[in-house]
């Protein structure tokens, strides 16, 4: 078992409540294209070209970061033939960031493609899309563009963390502290309060040592804190010292990674491209009798 304490700073969430409204005219037209994207990321996975071709129209384009446009199914199909005959295998996870009904057969989608390396490095693809309604019922894209980094506001990156929020209970030396994280009433944050028993200035001297350092070798691996209706966050560290961080909730999934350290006294710092995580790990003492 490990015991991951977080310390961080953080802009969060804000959340929206609305009194009950009559059901969303657009109710269907929202949950086919969301069939839609969830296809998108099935036949990326499957590393099919020809079924992801197929949700373009004929003349469909997919404009590239530096500028170069694909366009057309057969260009679209070769592109991502090429991408998949590469040596480096990514997996695909996309956050949707918006969706916009501009005409009724006409939708604006924003939101981010994740790819996962196998080295457990992330890369996020921001993209905005052209949906257009046939007349079958079904949804075709008629162009992306895509934008290498990740756009999504601040807030919505902050969506992963939601599993912290809660009273926890941490234990050692013979302390004990307890920490509650709520959503802040005031602003977008996460606030925090924390409480240590006065016992931890009396030690005795019979308290147990401090336990030692977790050796890297016990460190890496897939560890999985299932939190229920509130989500379930993976962590996968490598012996690369790569790291790739995964929260899922319902259909939604939020994914960054990057490279992680140990210092001798057992912290350890994942560090990302636009964040940082510190956390005190510890295994638990086993005795034999």
């Amino acid at each position: 078992m490990k015991v991951f304490i977080q310390h961080l700073a953080l802009v969060l969430l804000t959340a929206t409540f609305a009194p009950a409204q009559q059901e969303d005219p657009n109710k269907s037209k929202l949950e086919a294209l969301a069939a839609n994207a969830a296809s998108f990321v099935n036949a990326y996975n499957k590393e099919d070209p020809d079924a992801l071709a197929k949700m373009f129209l004929a003349d469909g384009e997919i404009v590239l970061a530096d500028g170069e446009v694909v366009a057309g199914r057969d260009d679209i199909r070769e592109f991502y033939t090429e991408i998949f005959s590469g040596d480096e295998k990514s997996k695909a996870a996309l956050e949707t960031g918006s969706v916009r009904l501009v005409t009724p057969c006409i939708a604006i989608e924003d939101g981010t493609l994740h790819l996962t390396k196998s080295s457990g490095e992330v890369a996020p693809h921001y993209d905005t899309a052209v949906q257009v309604k046939q007349e079958n019922g079904t949804w075709l894209t008629a162009s992306v563009r895509d934008e290498i980094g990740d756009h999504a506001p601040a807030s919505e990156k902050l969506i992963a963390l939601q599993w912290l929020i809660g009273d926890w209970l941490i234990e050692q030396d013979g302390c004990r502290t307890f920490i509650t994280f709520s959503w802040s009433d005031d602003a977008p944050y996460l606030d925090g309060t924390a409480l240590t028993e006065d016992a931890c200035d009396d030690k005795s001297a019979d308290a147990p040592p401090p336990p030692a350092p977790v050796p890297l070798e016990k460190l890496t691996g897939t560890w999985v804190s299932d939190k229920g209706p509130q989500g379930t966050v993976t962590l996968a560290l490598s012996e690369g010292r790569k790291f790739a961080w995964t929260y899922k909730k319902g259909e939604k999934t939020r994914e960054f990674g990057g490279s992680f350290s140990i210092n001798k006294v057992g912290l350890l710092a994942l560090d990302a491209e636009e964040s940082q995580m510190v956390a005190a790990v510890v295994l638990p003492q086993r005795t034999t009798k």
